[in-house]
């Protein structure tokens, strides 16, 4: 299984991508800033990827959070607390 979703962040690529064999990886701009391998996602609430988003000076916390119940994985992209891609979950 693969998945991948994007959000833009004032003007800034965020992407997440998910496979089987790879982990979920975590690119902000195209640079792979955080990796994660765990096969199992069974906590809505806890963060599994994290970088940072430097703009202008200020830093933005990008948090990535996986839920995967079943053979399906759901992606949720948050930005300094704030929901801005992926399911509701």
């Amino acid at each position: 299984m693969f998945k991948k979703i994007f959000a833009n962040f004032l003007n800034h690529e965020i992407l997440v991508t998910n496979s089987w064999f790879t982990g979920a990886k975590l690119y902000i701009d195209g640079v792979c800033c955080s990796k994660n391998h765990q096969l199992f996602a069974l906590n809505k609430s806890k963060v599994r990827l994290t970088g940072n988003l430097n703009i202008d000076g200020q830093d933005h916390a990008v948090e990535i959070f996986a839920w995967a119940p079943f053979v399906t994985v759901h992606l949720k992209i948050c930005v300094d607390g704030n929901q801005i891609a992926g399911g509701s979950f």
